[in-house]
């Protein structure tokens, strides 16, 4: 499920605001789990692995060949389908991503 959220300030619109929010449900994940840090890892089957998370974006258009966009996304998983266990995988990501981007307009991802 994802829900998507854009507005635009100005009569121009030179300055972009976007959000994202969305969830992930997953059955029957294949990943390495162990019981602590002196065990081997063995393949295991997952399921009930939920994630949620949101991404928010700034873009701004100070003229018309150049844009400037800033974003962030937040990722939370809940781990409860290990069990205790440790995963090698699943729950490898980072929690937060920051990220900041400036191109000619021409080359911009389209709005």
């Amino acid at each position: 499920m994802e829900r998507r959220r854009r507005r635009g300030l100005g009569a121009s619109s030179r300055l972009l605001f976007s959000a994202t929010g969305f969830y992930n449900r997953q059955h029957n994940a294949i990943d390495y789990v162990r019981a602590n840090a002196t065990e081997p890892w063995q393949a295991a089957n997952l399921s009930g692995l939920h994630f949620r998370g949101v991404e928010t974006s700034m873009t701004w258009i100070p003229l018309k060949t150049q844009s400037i966009r800033i974003g962030w996304t937040g990722l939370q998983g809940a781990q409860d389908a290990l069990h205790g266990l440790q995963s090698e995988y699943i729950f490898n990501y980072p929690v937060e991503n920051i990220h900041a981007l400036g191109l000619p307009t021409s080359a911009a991802p389209s709005r």
